[in-house]
């Protein structure tokens, strides 16, 4: 039975078990039953959203200690929507009138929507190649079985075991990726994973798992960034998760040459939906940002004032509609733009990885001469001894299961009653330590 079984599965060998470690594309796994055009190994569709909130300062939370202030909350106000799928490319944008829920599920109902569109597109593209693994799994699964058969012969209960140890078929899986490849529309934000998906979180798992089928696949987050969160419908992905960290919205659409500059908005004076209700710019003084200590130019602000008569706003909701809309058109562009680029290197931006290291592994794996291993010490063992013998230091955790501000004391089964109480306790992302660690005070002196 080991024979035939191998015989049967040595033909994917190469093209399922060997390229799923290095590449892990859909078309590296096909490469014995079609040959994909070129043109049909990059996923074409693209989706961008864009979120607005306002800022409100009633019942912001109380701490204990009085030492952490509360400045604002963040509350959904309105949501932008574009992609490059027919029928689905123009801004959709949606205002909250006060509930938020309603908001997301209006826009999520939108992207599925699209994401359902898309797919069907692609699925009649790719049914020659659907139908093509269908007729492969119809004839190598009889092939199977005759060996089977003529194995067993009139044993029953032998062959029932044999057939009870059998997995998935690998072109079944192959089928399984392909589809989902298919039928997964990346929804791009920039930044979102710091914002758009942070504020937006509960309402897209929310969404997902009530509407699509199979719920949320998988969430990848690296500290409190969301890197991804994917479904069999939509893939939410953060576009600066592909770019130097510190690339601004306005940097990333000049870098790539797009038409669209970032526009202006007054986010510190938009405290509560009844802003949008204004029927007047509000005054150059409303456009200062005390996080950055700065306000946008007089030639700026005309600018605003231009585009407000041109465009014949009538409140501050069309003046927002606009502002979104063109930072969702722009990003579109600039996607497009930047996908093509790592097209040229043969690379898929939106589904050989989530991020910019991701795709630089791909590409060098995909890249590199046959045969090729990495060994840092194979040749010089004395090297590697004298590194070894170097290497101090490492992970020191202290474990203390419970501390209370106020009510513990540190190292009380140490020092008894002369421990001092727990005044505060913090907090640290052990990712950026060492960092962290550099710009504190050091200790200095005996």
């Amino acid at each position: 039975m080991k024979i035939a079984y191998l015989e049967v599965n040595v033909i994917h060998r190469n093209s399922i078990i060997m390229s799923a470690k290095l590449i892990n594309t859909i078309y590296s796994y096909s490469e014995n039953l079609f040959v994909i055009a070129a043109e049909k190994r990059f996923y074409p569709y693209l989706l961008c959203w864009d979120i607005e909130c306002f800022f409100s300062k009633e019942h912001l939370p109380q701490t204990a200690n009085g030492k952490l202030e509360y400045q604002a909350r963040h509350n959904l106000a309105l949501v932008s929507v574009i992609s490059n799928v027919p029928d689905f490319d123009e801004p959709f944008t949606v205002i909250s009138e006060g509930d938020e829920q309603k908001l997301m599920e209006t826009t999520m109902q939108r992207m599925v929507d699209c994401s359902k569109r898309a797919s069907s597109l692609l699925i009649k593209e790719y049914y020659p190649y659907l139908k093509r693994i269908d007729e492969e799994i119809t004839i190598r699964s009889k092939s199977e079985m005759d060996a089977l058969m003529s194995i067993c012969g009139d044993d029953e209960e032998q062959l029932q075991r044999f057939l009870s140890r059998q997995k998935t078929h690998p072109l079944q899986k192959l089928k399984s990726k392909l589809m989902s490849w298919l039928t997964s529309l990346p929804c791009f934000s920039f930044n979102g994973g710091k914002y758009d998906m942070v504020c937006c979180k509960q309402y897209i798992v929310s969404f997902i798992n009530r509407n699509v089928e199979g719920g949320v696949a998988f969430v990848v987050k690296n500290g409190l960034k969301y890197k991804v969160i994917s479904s069999k419908a939509l893939t939410f992905l953060d576009v600066l998760s592909y770019l130097p960290g510190n690339t601004s919205y306005a940097r990333y659409l000049k870098s790539f040459g797009v038409d669209e500059e970032k526009f202006f908005f007054p986010y510190e004076a938009f405290n509560s939906l009844d802003f949008l209700k204004l029927d007047t710019l509000p005054p150059h003084t409303a456009y200062f940002s005390s996080l950055n200590q700065a306000n946008i130019s007089v030639a700026d602000y005309e600018r605003c004032q231009e585009v407000w008569t041109r465009e014949g706003f009538k409140d501050m909701a069309d003046y927002l509609r606009y502002y979104n809309s063109m930072d969702v058109i722009g990003m579109l562009k600039g996607l497009k733009i930047q996908k093509g680029y790592f097209m040229e290197m043969g690379l898929c931006l939106s589904k050989d990885a989530i991020s910019l290291p991701g795709l630089a592994s791909k590409y060098l794996f995909r890249t590199m001469p046959p045969n090729t291993f990495f060994s840092l010490y194979k040749s010089d063992p004395e090297f590697y001894d004298q590194i070894r013998s170097a290497v101090r230091g490492g992970i020191s955790m202290i474990f203390n299961r419970y501390q209370e501000a106020g009510v513990t004391k540190i190292r009380e089964d140490e020092f008894g009653d002369a421990a001092k109480d727990t005044k505060s306790i913090m907090g640290f992302d052990v990712s950026g330590m060492y960092l962290s660690v550099m710009m504190q005070p050091q200790p200095v002196g005996e």
